[in-house]
């Protein structure tokens, strides 16, 4: 595999619901961990699925945006990958129809349960989205290049398809009042732990 061939660790998993993709990150913390040894190491997601506004449908269920959020908040902590001011620090991919619905969490409100996510807006072929991704990842291993350029170049391989990364300052006006609650609630706990924000 190319991430591999570049040192870049991977957990590989087929998952059929939400608990066996539970499962696969609680694997996935281990790598992190191992692989960080006092370094910042940044690890992505990427969730290959059908899809549609409301979420990734894995073989046996629908993971809601809501749902798949926690997930992954659950995850960035376990893995320590939350900073300070409520943001993990994960990427997030999405080969599937309507991925870029994923912004939806960040709609949600702090804690964001990534930096930025990588999906299509609407229905895609599965063929273009493999060869977009292909690209995303080889040019990912192989260049020193940020995901905003990362997903240009991959936009030259999807066919008619466009690719977009979302960003939790795209909907930060949208946050509701109950998302105000929720990042107060989120800072106390912190805060309880030792680990308040600046």
């Amino acid at each position: 595999m190319l991430l591999e061939a570049k040192d870049v660790g991977c957990v590989l998993r087929r998952v059929t619901s939400r608990s066996e993709l539970v499962e696969a990150l609680t694997d996935a913390v281990a790598v992190v961990r191992a692989r960080s040894a006092g370094r910042l190491i940044v690890p992505t997601i990427h969730l290959a699925a059908h899809g549609d506004a409301s979420g990734v449908k894995l073989v046996e269920e629908l993971v809601d945006w809501s749902a798949l959020r926690h997930v992954l908040l659950d995850f960035a902590e376990a893995a320590d990958r939350m900073n300070r001011s409520g943001l993990a620090l994960l990427g997030l991919t999405l080969s599937s129809c309507r991925g870029l619905h994923a912004r939806e969490m960040f709609a949600l409100g702090p804690p964001y349960p990534c930096f930025g996510a990588v999906g299509c807006g609407e229905d895609v072929e599965a063929v273009d989205a493999t060869e977009a991704f292909v690209r995303y990842y080889t040019d990912f291993a192989e260049l020193d290049a940020q995901a905003p350029e990362l997903v240009r170049r991959m936009n030259d391989v999807a066919g008619p398809f466009r690719f977009e990364l979302a960003l939790p300052a795209d909907v930060c006006g949208r946050i509701s009042e109950g998302g105000r609650r929720r990042l107060a609630i989120w800072e106390q706990s912190r805060a309880r732990r030792g680990t308040a924000p600046d």
